[in-house]
């Protein structure tokens, strides 16, 4: 069987969604749990995330931005005693 973009991608869905495998199948209509194992991992083979760096680079300007926005507020507080 290879790869079936639209199936796999229902395949890894529904066993997201919380269905075993066999229910995954039954369901697709493929010949049994093993055939659905194998369509979710083909669907993750697909996935393309972000490398590690991108993650860590963006999370450091995230936090950089807070950290600015946070001084900036701070620095308009009064507090002084009333």
């Amino acid at each position: 069987m290879g790869f079936q973009p639209g199936r796999d991608r229902v395949a890894l869905e529904l066993r997201l969604s919380g269905m075993s495998y066999r229910e995954v199948a039954t369901t697709l209509g493929l010949p049994g749990p093993t055939a659905a194992y194998r369509a979710c991992r083909r669907s993750l083979r697909h996935i393309h995330l972000p490398s590690p760096d991108a993650v860590a680079e963006a999370q450091r300007e995230r936090v950089a931005y807070l950290e600015d926005e946070i001084t900036r507020a701070s620095s308009q507080l009064d507090l002084r005693d009333p």
